[in-house]
């Protein structure tokens, strides 16, 4: 985007309106870190998150209680 297409944007829009206008470039998706994050992931280590122990709470109550966790 150059300024001139701005700048004709933001005089047809009047000043109570903004528009951001850009390009993207969708080569860059490969490098994002979201991608990387899922490429590098190792589900094998999510296990001990998704067992039930039997002491989970629900959120009301877990947030709620004034009741001690046992350690």
């Amino acid at each position: 985007m150059n300024s001139s297409t701005a700048a004709t944007t933001s005089r047809a829009c009047g000043s109570s309106v903004s528009m951001v206008l850009a390009d993207l470039d969708l080569g860059l998706i490969p490098l994002s870190t979201g991608r990387r994050w899922l490429a590098g992931r190792r589900p094998e280590l999510y296990d001990i998150l998704v067992t039930r122990f039997g002491t989970e709470r629900d959120p009301r109550t877990a947030r709620f209680t004034t009741d001690p966790v046992d350690i």
